[in-house]
């Protein structure tokens, strides 16, 4: 029989929770229990605000949301939307590399993906898809979203 030491059961639990989509162990107390609640309304719910102070954790929220639903469901779009294309990049990319610094080491660097052409990351068999206000160029109109985050 084997002994497993409490870093490797720790560590396949995380690896169990990653490729689960349960990530509110990565939250903050404050960011459960919003999480709690947005989670709790009812499906046809079409529009939540969350209002916080500044520093509160929402563009990491927001990331941590996206990657619980993309890995939670099949096929589901998140799209990211800030003031400007280079701001979204920018706050997205700082917020996905905290949230999913532990991938590597839990052999899972590819469960989520960034695609720098396409200014999108691959979760599972979702995608998060960034955009701006500021152009056409990268403009999300007319595309398909299960769930639509402003910054």
């Amino acid at each position: 029989m084997r002994v497993l030491d409490a870093d490797t059961l720790a560590n396949a639990a995380r690896a169990i929770a990653w490729t689960q989509g349960r990530l509110e162990w990565k939250l903050h107390a404050a960011e459960r229990k919003i999480h709690a609640s947005l989670e709790a309304l009812p499906k046809t719910t079409k529009h939540a605000v969350i209002l916080c102070c500044r520093r509160f954790g929402k563009s990491y929220y927001g990331c941590a949301r996206g990657a619980m639903n993309g890995l939670r469901n099949e096929r589901f779009l998140t799209r990211i939307i800030g003031p400007d294309i280079k701001q979204t990049v920018m706050i997205v990319e700082y917020n996905m590399s905290k949230l999913t610094e532990d991938l590597a080491a839990l052999g899972l660097r590819d469960l989520i993906r960034r695609v720098k052409s396409d200014n999108m990351y691959h979760v599972g068999s979702s995608a998060i898809f960034l955009g701006g206000f500021d152009s056409q160029r990268d403009s999300l109109r007319g595309g398909e979203a299960n769930e639509i985050l402003i910054e």
